[in-house]
């Protein structure tokens, strides 16, 4: 009989993104062994990027131990839409992808919007026969770096994409994160969280509100000083699809022609980066 594991790993950036990976390993009973790398590039797409060696292998048989890199539409999602760490929202893919090597681009996050996007969200099915699963991992690529300043968890879950246990990723190499005796727990989510140094917590702060949100196109921010600078919209792909400049205003106003959907607000001043979540509901 074949089992499923399944690993969902959320990255939430702080202030800034910068490139980084992690490596995940799996070993069963009898000694097979099979890996996956992941992780955040400027240069990266959130589809099959050739250039990062990635290969879609979606469709083809699994191996007795296979692990992938999943991206799941809106009708064959796992637990990337099941789990409450989605906060509810809809993280689905345009395509259905497997792949060995999955690199993307990193939203810069001030509120928590990494947790909100396509991008950050990396889920990782393991298809398994011999039990049990030994899970280790390798973070020597962010661990002691501005990327891995803060702290990492995994989270355990059980088959219905709820939390059961968690440990703590502080060291670059964590030889046994879990052993998974059987598929009663077939789902790890791990959170890469990064934080800023105390040099940022200097800069002057800067804060807005961002009204209606939910909207059908017209926008208000509402700034807590006069500003001079960026502001720019994403899709949940990446993609910039709105940009417009401002100077010295302490409001700022527009109307949006864009599709119904989650977006990604960004105001970008000489000190000071910040991010929104923007829903559009036409």
């Amino acid at each position: 009989m074949r089992f499923f594991l399944l690993i969902i790993v959320l990255f939430s950036t702080e202030l800034f993104s910068q490139n980084g990976s992690i490596k995940l390993f799996f070993e069963d009973n009898v000694g097979r062994r099979d890996s996956v790398e992941l992780g955040a590039n400027n240069t990266a797409t959130l589809g099959i990027d050739t250039s990062f060696n990635e290969v879609d292998v979606y469709g083809t048989p699994f191996d007795s131990l296979d692990a992938r890199v999943i991206q799941r539409d809106s009708i064959n999602f796992n637990c990337l839409n099941s789990s409450a760490d989605n906060q509810g929202l809809n993280l689905y893919f345009p395509d259905n992808i497997d792949s060995k090597i999955d690199y993307r681009p990193f939203f810069v996050d001030w509120n928590g919007v990494g947790f909100g996007v396509v991008n950050d969200n990396f889920e990782i099915l393991i298809n398994a026969v011999e039990y049990p699963v030994k899970v280790s991992a390798d973070f020597s690529d962010v661990v002691g770096s501005m990327i891995g300043g803060g702290w990492s968890k995994l989270y355990l879950l059980d088959g219905n994409c709820n939390d059961y246990d968690s440990k703590e990723l502080a060291t670059h190499l964590q030889d046994s994160l879990f052993i998974l005796t059987d598929s009663s727990f077939n789902t790890i989510v791990v959170r890469f969280q990064i934080h800023v140094g105390i040099e940022d917590y200097n800069q002057p702060k800067l804060s807005f509100q961002l009204f209606p949100n939910p909207s059908q196109g017209n926008i208000t921010l509402k700034f807590n000083s006069f500003i001079t600078g960026e502001i720019s919209i994403s899709d949940i792909t990446g993609q910039q699809v709105f940009t417009d400049d401002i100077h010295h205003e302490k409001y700022y106003q527009t109307s949006l022609n864009l599709p119904s959907g989650l977006y990604v607000l960004h105001v970008q001043t000489k000190s000071n980066r910040l991010t929104k979540k923007l829903l559009i509901k036409n």
